[in-house]
């Protein structure tokens, strides 16, 4: 079955957010051409039996679970589902709660509207003291988008905002995909160097709205390892392109 629109959501033990998860993916259900595949990303806990437990509550959503058995990062978790969507345009997101589901709507719309030209859509997050941001959460988001775009020669702005949405073209012109949350910065440049199309609308990422979960800045030791990991990565996707 081909269907209009693919959203990819990986989960890593959120097994207590499934629940407001599918709450929240009811919302969608008006889309009738809507595939939604959500990855177990290696869990431990009880994500994967919860999972299955709502999707068997909400036959009314076209939803396909995937089990990955390791956790290799963000990335992977989300390049796994788009191999298997079936939708012309792809979008993902996080699982957990900062990331609204509910903003989707906004780029579907942003979608049929541009519907003729090759274009990623991303979130643009806004508000951010409002939404609990500290100074360290911007100073690294901020830095983080400095670093990339001065090693990939390209300006990168807001690189982790979600949701990301684009036409099945980009993903044909990926050969290389990173496992971890630079899949982000990756998938915007290539956007970039294709000449695509960027738009960005406004989404509230409030950081209290989280409560379960795993990420990879939860604490200082995880922003300076993932400042470092920014570097390293932001290499990998400048020798491994084909621009």
């Amino acid at each position: 079955m081909q269907f209009k629109y693919s959203l990819i959501i990986p989960c890593f033990n959120e097994e207590g957010n499934i629940k407001y998860l599918f709450s929240n993916l009811l919302k969608l259900r008006i889309y009738k051409s809507l595939e939604i595949i959500i990855v177990d990303n290696g869990s431990s806990d009880l994500t994967l039996k919860t999972l299955n437990f709502y999707k068997k509550k909400n036959k009314c959503l076209k939803i396909k679970i995937i089990k990955i058995k390791k956790n290799k990062g963000f990335g992977f978790g989300v390049f796994q589902g788009l191999k298997k969507s079936r939708g012309k345009y792809l979008c993902y997101t996080h699982a957990d709660r900062e990331a609204k589901i509910i903003e989707l709507k906004k780029a579907f719309q942003i979608i049929n509207n541009n519907s003729n030209l090759n274009f990623l859509i991303k979130g643009r997050r806004i508000n951010r003291i409002k939404n609990h941001w500290t100074l360290i959460d911007q100073i690294f988001s901020k830095s983080c988008d400095f670093v990339l775009s001065l090693m990939l020669f390209c300006h990168l702005e807001d690189v982790h905002a979600q949701p990301n949405a684009f036409p099945r073209s980009l993903l044909k012109k990926i050969r290389y995909c990173p496992n971890d949350f630079l899949i982000d910065a990756y998938f915007l440049y290539v956007a970039k160097k294709m000449k695509y199309k960027i738009v960005r609308f406004n989404v509230n990422f409030n950081k209290k709205s989280r409560k379960y979960g795993q990420g990879s800045s939860d604490n200082i030791f995880k922003k300076f390892k993932g400042s470092f990991e920014h570097i390293v990565g932001a290499i990998k996707i400048l020798f491994k392109s084909n621009f």
